[in-house]
């Protein structure tokens, strides 16, 4: 009896030793599974064509100064003066030595490696059921932002010229080829999109855009696959909306440009804007607004334009004046708004 009971531990400790020793390789096993296959993923990715180039690629960004810096100039800050001063700037650039071609593009999520999110989803006009999800570009159309970075054609796999494209017509963009097929079906050859009639999700059916090329799919970042996106043009080309709802959390810190073109019309524009409590925000409205039109949801909202004339006399401080009830707000001004309570200004 002796015997058998030592036999049966001799197999429980064995069976113990086997089971922490298959734990132990399933564990390793799994590790190791899952370390090969990131680290394949990531190589695979990296290999894949980015559709586009960055070597001798150099980034300037600008921005316009604050009215408290003493070298604001106010006559300089309507629309009119601020392309004019760009136009200036990308011509100096274009004329130092070596430089091939200057581009333009708005956003920190419209060129290579822009961390922004900026995503949208788009739907074929001839057939509502076809929807792709796309990575916006907001380009400048008359600036040489395709051959910067080197694009290439979906159709022939050539390099491409922005200028080569019919920016003329206000309702012109192009896509990648991940987003015709998500639009026209797998098997459509490159290329077939052109001229198809396109629309974001949220807009309203009489603002439609028109597919002027092809390119090759996008990388956003080094190690993940191409993706759809789409090119939208933010010059100088008139745009005509629908009702236009434009609404602004407390997240949405950058800036949106529709169009720098004055020949935007709208059937209706209504602009909604969320204000912190006693935080001061410095908005430029898009048209001619009543201080009397401005609602809030909550509480008061205080709305001061800056006196320039004021600061040529005082100096700087004490410079931001109340806009009175019967004023008016004049499209391309800065204003700052500040409200009583947390409250979604109109």
């Amino acid at each position: 009896m002796k015997v058998w009971i030592h036999i049966g531990k001799q197999l429980l400790n064995s069976w113990r030793s086997q089971l922490a020793i298959g734990i132990e390789l399933v564990l390793v096993f799994g590790v190791t599974w899952y370390m090969v296959n990131y680290f394949f993923v990531e190589i695979y990715n990296d290999h894949l064509p980015a559709g586009y180039e960055v070597d001798q690629v150099y980034q300037v960004r600008m921005t316009t100064l604050p009215a408290e810096d003493p070298a604001f100039q106010p006559a300089e800050e309507d629309t009119l003066h601020m392309q004019t001063n760009l136009q200036r700037v990308m011509d100096r650039i274009r004329a130092y030595p070596g430089v091939q071609s200057v581009g333009v593009s708005y956003g920190c999520s419209s060129w290579p490696f822009g961390g922004c999110f900026n995503r949208n989803g788009v739907v074929n006009l001839s057939d509502s059921t076809r929807t792709s999800e796309v990575w916006q570009y907001r380009i400048h159309e008359r600036s040489q932002f395709l051959e910067v970075f080197r694009y290439r054609s979906a159709v022939d796999g050539q390099l491409v010229r922005t200028e080569a494209f019919d920016w003329n017509d206000p309702h012109a963009v192009l896509i990648t080829r991940q987003v015709e097929k998500d639009l026209m079906g797998e098997e459509v050859p490159a290329g077939a999109s052109i001229g198809l009639k396109i629309q974001f999700s949220w807009s309203d059916t009489d603002h439609y855009l028109e597919i002027k090329g092809v390119l090759q799919d996008v990388k956003r970042f080094p190690d993940q696959l191409p993706q759809g996106y789409i090119f939208l043009p933010n010059g100088n080309n008139p745009q005509s909306l629908g009702n236009y709802y434009h609404w602004a959390n407390i997240s949405d810190n950058c800036p949106v440009t529709i169009s720098r073109c004055n020949q935007m019309t709208a059937a209706s524009v209504k602009v909604n804007h969320y204000l912190a409590k006693n935080y001061w925000y410095y908005i430029t409205m898009p048209f001619d607004v009543k201080r009397s039109d401005i609602t809030i949801s909550q509480g008061a909202v205080a709305v001061r334009y800056y006196d320039a004339d004021s600061r040529a006399q005082n100096g700087a401080g004490n410079n931001w004046k109340d806009v009175a009830d019967d004023a008016i707000l004049r499209e391309g001004q800065g204003y700052i708004f500040c409200a009583s309570d947390n409250s979604w200004c109109q």
